[in-house]
């Protein structure tokens, strides 16, 4: 996929439309840089859906927008509508993307609780028309197979309206871009697994490329593979099968993927197009990354090291299912639900402990485990006492070690109790705990050393820090995030009869709707508890919710409140402080704000305005939210105003055009 670097000063062809009832395009040309400078940045303020358009195609001398008079295509461009549930942002695709020259900027509909973005990626070459659907298709590869992707961009004369927004959402649009390699379009007719031949020669094949003398022992052991991997597999299956074949660059392998196929009765009769000769000639060195190497693991996950294929046993010599009438059960002990914390954290399955980042979700996990093992109350709750395995994937031995002396000093603890407390530091280390191909998930080494010790410490919670750490799969995959959380997770949970507790970070839409999830419904279906902790930007208040509880009750008003003190956590309850006169100015004057928003009565940071914020705040707060308010004066809201446009919690916007000057608003930050 990387791009040479004089092809990152290639120049890019596309054309505009003045408006969508002007089918006549404009010829453009530029570099990629300018190309994101001048069209995908800045948004165009209008109240209605209209304006210029681009279309990443070069149209013919009638320079109509139809599918017949596109010559070439520069760019792929993917529209991404998010509705209910299904949030899908740029940041969501960063792993997709990593190193991918790119760039995006929401639509004219988009909105804060369903986020509609474009997605426009560079191509290292111009593609032809017969190339594109495949091009595209393997873009959509690339990109997980975002479910919230409109395939109605798939049409190759498809033109883009350029970054626009009504007034009243102007604060919500966002664009962005990044450096990188621009995308191989071979490459991607590679993920796509679709054949691709210039028109007049889709009825002939081309002669086998020159084929070069691999070391026998290679290819005797590549051969041998192939007797561990069952020929009737997917179609992506048996093309990477291929692929990796034809990466040794011996084209005697051809004929062992065709005596492979033919053991099989999928392939067997495969012919033309579809045929193992056709597709060898259509494949290029390493295409997909995918190498000899690939083929090798494989065979190891198909048994390899083990007993080969041919020797498993057939249908008929499978133990038969055994199904338990209901009525049995009455005879038997109905067993209590076991909690590691009652309610919040049940034994035998997998609870998510969500969190923005630098919220305190390690320190709280570090905490818990703490008072697991030497059977203190957790934040004025009681919890189960037992050992416990920390597998901590962001910070080093060091930093766990420094913050635990403060967690034993505030806890009532000494390392001499902690005997039970199994740590490990994994950072910089492969931490993959399942990985997938063709979408089927794979236990790793590293789990199977996880589950070996779990197994001989029998500890009554583990937790996993993070799951962005341990999950190698598409986070919007609903298939492998259950395969991932009940294969690798639930499973050390079942069979260890311990609780799980995986840390996670949630997207940007989950932080602004306030339900902190992240990816796609397969976490918060799978998951039996989550929990969603919140840090107060002005008093450090933090909040824990119980967002989600298959076995309780669940919801923002099932939560627990402490303080950080002193490098470890403490219940609210049971704090010895309370807010400075400072903090609390600042939290009334954001309460205040937020109200007066609402009714659309905009404060004014100028002093001689008859809206200034901290005179009218003083009558709002006594007028309206009574006689507890009174205590903070006009300077108290001045000094409080000042502090937060330095914190960046507030800003100052001025529009002259709509003559709006000096208004006080909620930033970003604070949003």
């Amino acid at each position: 996929m990387v791009a040479e670097p004089d092809i990152q000063l290639r120049v890019f062809r596309f054309s505009t439309f003045r408006s969508q009832f002007k089918p006549q395009s404009e010829s453009r040309t530029a570099v990629w840089h300018q190309l994101v400078r001048d069209y995908f940045t800045r948004p165009h303020i209008r109240e209605s859906k209209d304006g210029v358009l681009f279309s990443p195609a070069v149209y013919g001398s009638q320079k109509t927008r139809k599918n017949e008079h596109v010559q070439s295509v520069s760019m792929l461009v993917f529209d991404v509508d998010s509705s209910g549930d299904e949030i899908s942002l740029p940041e969501d695709h960063a792993d997709n993307l990593s190193g991918v020259a790119h760039a995006y900027y929401s639509t004219f509909s988009s909105t804060r609780a369903s986020p509609r973005w474009r997605l426009i990626l560079p191509l290292a070459r111009d593609v032809l028309p017969h190339e594109y659907e495949a091009i595209w298709k393997g873009g959509l590869v690339l990109l997980g197979q975002d479910p919230a992707i409109d395939q109605a961009c798939s049409d190759i004369s498809r033109a883009y309206w350029l970054p626009s927004c009504p007034q009243a959402r102007s604060a919500d649009f966002f664009s962005g871009s990044a450096a990188g390699a621009f995308v191989d379009p071979d490459y991607l007719i590679g993920l796509s697994g679709q054949a691709v031949l210039a028109p007049r020669e889709a009825a002939k094949v081309a002669p086998i490329r020159e084929s070069t003398q691999a070391p026998q022992a290679l290819l005797e052991e590549a051969k041998d593979c192939l007797r561990y991997i069952n020929p009737d597999c997917s179609y992506d299956h048996w093309m990477t099968v291929g692929m990796a074949l034809h990466s040794v660059g011996d084209d005697s392998l051809l004929q062992a993927w065709e005596e492979w196929s033919a053991k099989g009765s999928k392939y067997a009769d495969a012919k033309g197009t579809n045929s193992p000769r056709y597709m060898w000639q259509t494949f290029r060195p390493k295409l997909g990354g995918i190498t000899i190497r690939t083929l090798f693991k494989m065979a190891r996950e198909a048994g390899r090291e083990s007993a080969p294929l041919s020797q498993a046993p057939a249908a008929g010599e499978h133990p038969p299912l055994t199904f338990r009438p209901v009525s049995s059960w009455s005879s038997r002990e109905v067993k209590p639900r076991e909690w590691v914390w009652n309610h919040w954290i049940p034994k035998g399955q997998s609870t998510g402990l969500y969190a923005p980042g630098g919220t305190g979700k390690t320190l709280s996990v570090q905490q818990l485990a703490t008072c697991v093992v030497s059977g203190r109350d957790f934040l004025g709750h009681e919890v189960s006492r037992g050992a416990v395995v920390g597998v901590f994937c962001e910070d080093d031995e060091d930093e766990l070690h420094r913050r635990q002396i403060e967690i034993n000093q505030l806890v009532g603890t000494s390392f001499a109790d902690l005997g039970q407390f199994h740590a490990m530091s994994r950072i910089g280390e492969d931490n993959i705990l399942m990985t997938f191909r063709s979408g089927k998930g794979f236990l790793t080494p590293f789990w199977h050393q996880l589950y070996q010790a779990i197994g001989d410490i029998g500890p009554e919670l583990v937790i996993v820090d993070t799951a962005a750490d341990t999950f190698a799969g598409n986070e919007m995959d609903r298939s492998q995030v259950r395969q991932y959380i009940q294969g690798a997770l639930t499973k050390i949970a079942v069979d260890h009869r311990c609780a799980v507790l995986v840390c996670a970070h949630p997207s940007q839409s989950g932080i602004a709707s306030g339900k902190g999830t992240a990816g796609s419904t397969g976490w918060e279906n799978t998951l039996r508890s989550r929990l969603y902790m919140v840090q107060d930007p002005i008093t450090g208040r933090r909040t824990l919710s119980r967002m989600k509880a298959n076995y309780a009750s669940a919801g923002p008003n099932d939560l627990v409140e402490f303080y950080w003190h002193q490098g470890a956590f403490i219940p609210a309850a049971s704090a010895d402080f309370d807010l400075t006169i400072e903090q609390h100015a600042k939290v009334d004057f954001l309460a205040i704000l937020d109200q007066m928003t609402n009714q659309q009565n905009y404060p004014s940071a100028s002093p001689n305005s008859q809206n200034y914020a901290p005179k009218m705040f003083v009558k709002y707060a006594t007028s309206i939210r009574g006689h507890k308010y009174k205590t903070a004066s006009q300077e108290a809201y001045e000094k409080a105003m000042y502090q937060l446009l330095d914190d960046g919690l507030i800003e100052i916007f001025s529009d002259q055009r709509n003559k709006i000057t000096s208004r006080i608003q909620r930033s970003e930050a604070a949003q």
